[in-house]
């Protein structure tokens, strides 16, 4: 599980999720370079908070840390 949230990463884990938290919402800057939109990460967080596993397919193990 990531570090910021609690979050399911591998098929391993996948069985302890609870909510999906997720969608294509990333996008291309002007040089076509791939941007995460953190619109979710609010919302990511109080699940954290609150104690609620979740999946969100935009986060990968470099935005966890």
């Amino acid at each position: 599980m990531g570090t910021r949230w609690s979050i399911t990463q591998e098929i391993a884990t996948a069985h302890r999720t609870q909510v999906f938290s997720g969608g294509a919402c990333n996008i291309l800057d002007g040089e076509g370079k791939l941007l995460r939109n953190g619109e979710r990460d609010p919302i990511n967080d109080w699940l954290t908070e609150k104690n609620i596993v979740f999946f969100d397919p935009q986060i990968t193990p470099k935005h966890t840390a």
